[in-house]
């Protein structure tokens, strides 16, 4: 519930694209967008689906991307003023399916919103969209890592939220303009980068991944609003409290940091009035640390296209106890080689992967904590993928067994010698 209260208080897309369209103004007379823009609409409609988009009006048709008259748009696209540039796309619960194309060629974009579809497949890269302020691909199942962002200086909100990613948080340096940043319910590891330069920054969930480190009495900016770090294995003592935390609005544990003082110190006083527990740590006392590891894989060295098995397993890392929720496998070279979270039974499990590329490979198992264990991921496995067997043509099975085949030659030879003969008398 705090999760959904926090999300709830960034800017609304209606909000974002009403802003746009005031900017806008009234739109000139017609001039279709450039053929690269046009390009890569198509490309997104291809790459997606669009045949079987709940609406696709206009979209892949003669008809110009922006004409004159905004009924007439491509569904869910919105120009620049003089009607020559792309800067909005709304395709938010919109049944697309597949991978999302390079969007590169949008050098104006600025709003980017493909939540809550059945998208795939890696975030292409944002390098060079500079104008891009809003982007959410949340709630779809996209795998690999999240693309660097550096450089898109008038990001404001930034959100990829239930996906299947991993890696690490790339760096936000230089976001200066940033005041949203979902990340929530991945796979995504290592540290939390450095975030107190980011003075606009008012919304941060990191909850539900296998985040892991300790934080700087200073890692949290003043302006943030609500912080939502659960479900992660951040350790050390609790970061100072931002003095603009809405009451209630946000949650610490369970992770690993060491538990409020007692008596309790300003800090802690300020941190039990954010989260609306006294004190706030108390969830992070009942949770333990948990270690993944990746057993085996089956076979050890596959071919591509053939079903490799990952073998893995998740234990307290002191104490007993049986974890009981979700691992996920990701794989550093194919974004697709990925397995969907899999429910631990007696604290171990498998899924199945498919390598499309040879060569070495790295496979890194996530667990998504429980109730009483905390998030962990796994030491990196080593691996190596080799060319698919070339497949052998059945040799066709003989029509007759050999001893069949020598009989019928000794009659062949019988009936040569005592067939009958013309009058012609032999010499013998």
């Amino acid at each position: 519930m705090k999760r959904n209260r926090a999300r709830n208080l960034g800017r609304s897309p209606l909000a974002w694209l009403i802003g746009i369209g005031a900017m806008l103004g009234a739109a000139s007379a017609w001039a279709d967008v450039p053929a690269a823009e046009h390009d890569a609409l198509v490309a997104l409609y291809n790459s997606t689906n669009g045949a079987s988009w709940t609406n696709h009006v206009h979209w892949n048709t003669p008809d110009p991307v922006c004409p004159d008259t905004p009924a007439n748009d491509w569904y869910g696209v919105t120009c620049d003023a003089a009607n020559t540039h792309v800067v909005s796309i709304d395709l938010e619960s919109n049944n697309l399916a597949g991978s999302i194309p390079a969007l590169t060629e949008l050098t104006q974009l600025q709003y980017f919103d493909a939540d809550t579809n059945q998208l795939t497949g890696p975030i292409p890269p944002l390098a060079g969209l500079t104008q891009l302020q809003y982007f959410n691909v949340g709630f779809n199942q996209l795998t690999g890592s999240i693309p660097a962002l550096a450089g898109l200086t008038n990001l404001e909100h930034f959100e990829v939220h239930a996906n299947r990613l991993t890696g690490s948080i790339p760096p936000l340096a230089g976001l200066t303009q940033l005041q949203y940043f979902y990340a929530d319910a991945n796979q995504l590891t290592g540290p939390m980068p450095p975030l107190a330069a980011l003075t606009n920054l008012h919304g941060l969930n990191l909850s539900h991944n296998a985040l892991g480190g300790a934080l700087a009495a200073d890692a949290l900016p003043s302006s943030l609003e609500f912080v939502v770090l659960d479900h992660n294995a951040f350790s050390g003592s609790v970061p100072n409290a931002p003095g603009a935390l809405l009451t209630g609005d946000n949650t610490l544990c369970p992770n690993l940091f060491a538990p409020a003082a007692s008596p309790e110190t300003p800090n802690d006083h300020d941190w039990d009035q954010a989260t609306g527990d006294s004190p706030w740590s108390t969830a992070c006392a009942a949770t333990q640390a948990t270690t993944t590891t990746i057993v085996s894989t089956s076979p050890a060295a596959p071919g591509t296209g053939m079903a490799t098995t990952v073998n893995f397993s998740v234990a307290p890392s002191a104490g007993s106890g049986t974890p009981t929720g979700t691992v996920s496998i990701s794989d550093s070279v194919d974004a697709t080689a990925s397995c969907a979270p899999t429910t631990l039974s007696g604290g171990a499990g498998s899924c199945t992967l498919t390598f499309a590329t040879t060569g070495a490979h790295t496979l890194t198992a996530v667990y998504e904590s429980d109730s009483d264990a905390f998030a962990s991921s796994s030491a990196t496995r080593s691996l190596s993928v080799n060319a698919a067997a070339p497949t052998q043509s059945a040799v066709p099975a003989p029509l007759l067994s050999r001893p069949a085949i020598l009989a019928l030659i000794a009659l062949i030879f019988l009936v040569a010698i005592f067939r009958p003969h013309s009058c012609a008398q032999h010499p013998w």
